[in-house]
């Protein structure tokens, strides 16, 4: 499971995942498996959250470095 803070930086925000995933252009599916850990987000997808939550990779995707680091490892 991926960890990540959408769902929390999402409601402080009152924003539905409907409304997220319609601002990052994807669906409401999309965002209930990203936020459960279910799927990563791609990195475009991940930016466009980032984006549209305003705050920066790092606090949305805490664990974005060990993926980073298994990526360069593979």
């Amino acid at each position: 499971m991926l960890q990540n803070n959408i769902k929390q930086l999402r409601t402080q925000l009152s924003i539905t995942q409907r409304e997220l995933a319609y601002m990052v252009g994807t669906s409401q599916q999309q965002i209930q498996r990203i936020e459960t850990g279910k799927v990563a987000a791609k990195l475009g997808l991940a930016q466009a959250i980032c984006h549209a939550l305003d705050k920066p990779l790092n606090l949305v995707f805490p664990e974005r470095d060990q993926l980073i680091t298994a990526c360069h490892k593979q």
